[in-house]
């Protein structure tokens, strides 16, 4: 089995886990590949959800980790002023939200 560690990875911390003894395989780098410690950055994820159209999910004890196996679409539904009132995620094969006359 090979580990892969990741979770808002920095050299501090590569660092640190090169100086004691790991059995790491692999460490998922991202947020601060891109970005430096003195701006902000969208901590995101993309997880594998399919692999030779056969669909793929991620366990973890943290449920809010686990991921939902298909592929998915996002939708962004705006209010009358223009501005973003909510995000949607659907499956791909779900009906896309309908435009409606009811407003929040």
């Amino acid at each position: 089995m090979n580990i892969t560690d990741s979770n808002d990875l920095n050299e501090e911390t590569l660092d640190t886990l090169n100086k004691q003894e790991h059995e790491v395989a692999a460490f998922g780098i991202g947020t601060y590949l891109v970005t430096c410690y003195a701006q902000a950055a969208l901590g995101c994820v993309f997880k594998l959800v399919e692999i030779n159209n056969q669909p793929r999910m991620k366990l973890s004890e943290d449920v809010s980790k686990v991921s939902i196996p298909c592929k998915k679409r996002c939708f962004r539904l705006y209010g009358r002023g223009g501005y973003p009132l909510i995000d949607i995620m659907t499956g791909e094969n779900e009906s896309p939200p309908k435009v409606s006359h009811i407003f929040v």
